[in-house]
């Protein structure tokens, strides 16, 4: 069962800029799938550390406009995908929090 629906994720991408998924969780998107493909394999550790640096940017502008954002919840679950070690079970404890 996937995390997030292929169809809506590509048709969110073709909306307005603000209306388009996080930053953040299109490049987890991107990494997962270059774990996939031998080619990009060396462009997964990149699109992590992408996402990691725009999910910090982005719970950083949640705090100071005290709202939540369902998309960076999404990107922390399949960042949890990704990693499957110790930091993981932090990032689970965050979005079961949220």
């Amino acid at each position: 069962m996937p995390l997030i629906p292929r169809p809506r994720f590509l048709a969110d991408l073709h909306l307005p800029p603000l209306a388009q998924p996080p930053l953040c969780l299109r490049y987890i998107m991107w990494a997962l799938a270059a774990t996939l493909c031998p080619d990009l394999a060396g462009y997964a550790d990149i699109f992590y550390q992408r996402t990691r640096q725009y999910l910090q940017n982005d719970e950083m502008t949640v705090r100071k406009q005290r709202k939540k954002r369902h998309g960076a919840n999404e990107t922390v679950g399949a960042l949890i995908i990704y990693e499957r070690g110790p930091r993981s079970m932090l990032d689970l404890s965050r979005v079961v929090r949220n």
